[in-house]
């Protein structure tokens, strides 16, 4: 080995620094990589957050929907202008529903 002290510790100083500068690359694409990741991870939780909340929205719809249909059957069938002939007909069918309010005729 040749040359003088200063000459190594000049060395010793350019390997040191080159050394440096590659470890604050690393780290710096490391916290780059887990920043991301940890963007991702909220931009995932903010999307399920978001899908529940629809999910949740349309099942309001349809129970809306289904209590809307329910209403409007329970109307028509206590505003049925064919109830009472339905319950007075003495034909042997009393639970049988006849299509346009007709009866069968008597035999």
């Amino acid at each position: 080995m040749t040359g003088s002290t200063g000459t190594l510790f000049l060395y010793g100083i350019v390997v040191g620094a080159v050394a440096l500068f590659g470890l604050s690359l690393l780290l710096g694409g490391a916290r780059r990589i887990a920043h991301r990741g940890h963007a991702s991870r909220r931009r995932l939780k903010r999307s399920r957050h978001e899908t529940a909340a629809a999910i949740q929205e349309r099942d309001d719809l349809i129970d809306q929907r289904d209590a809307g249909r329910t209403d409007t059957a329970n109307v028509r069938e206590s505003s049925s202008p064919h109830d009472d002939r339905h319950q007075q007909a003495d034909d042997g069918h009393h639970g049988r529903l006849h299509l346009f309010g007709r009866r069968a005729a008597h035999r």
